[in-house]
Parts: structure tokens; sequence; C-alpha cells
């Protein structure tokens, strides 16, 4: 399998303490991500991380699996970023949320 990524950058009409929330949140994560359309906290981990099951529910399929909430750290200048890491029948997948604060220009 190849080291392919996709990145993603949108501009949000929102302050980056309420975006931070609705990406923190899980219930509301769900909400906005189309990834998932569940997702449930299963348990926090010896190691301080959170584990949690999900779904996608589609016309005439659903896809479940777990994952892993690699945790959050807070960078230079203000930005945060948060990663999951989730797998499902025979995939794993991993995804990073960053979340910067900049005055649109």
């Amino acid at each position: 399998m190849s080291n392919r990524s996709i990145r993603v950058e949108t501009i949000i009409a929102a302050d980056l303490e309420t975006v931070w929330r609705l990406t923190q949140d899980p219930e509301l994560h769900a909400r906005w991500d189309a990834r998932f359309s569940r997702i449930v906290p299963t348990e926090q981990g010896a190691d301080g991380l959170w584990r949690f099951r999900y779904e996608r529910r589609m016309l005439v399929h659903t896809i479940r699996g777990t994952g892993l909430s690699l945790g959050s750290r807070e960078g230079a200048g203000g930005t945060r970023t948060s990663a999951l890491r989730f797998t499902t029948s025979g995939a794993a997948c991993s995804t990073t949320c960053s979340c910067g604060a900049s005055s649109p220009g």
C-alpha cells in the first residue's frame, strides 16, 4: 500500500473555541464530519488515550469500526491539533484535525 495522503483545508466562520469544542465532543463531531454517523467513546486506556466505536450509515450499508483518539496539543500562536486513528474490516486510516486561528486577509 502506498503512503499517500489527502489534505483538505477550509475556512470556517467561527471562533477557534467553538471549532475546537465541536471537534472534541464525540456527539457534536459526528454531526459535521461526514466520515462518521455516530461516535461512542468506550474506554480510556492506561495510556490516557480514548478508544471509541464508530458507525458510518449509508443508504444500503453501515460501516462499523473502532478507533483511538491519539491526543491533542497546542502549538505556537494558539494553533491546536488533535488526531484520530480508526479501523474497519481490513482497512486502517488515520486523520489529524488542526485548528488554527487566523484573520482573513
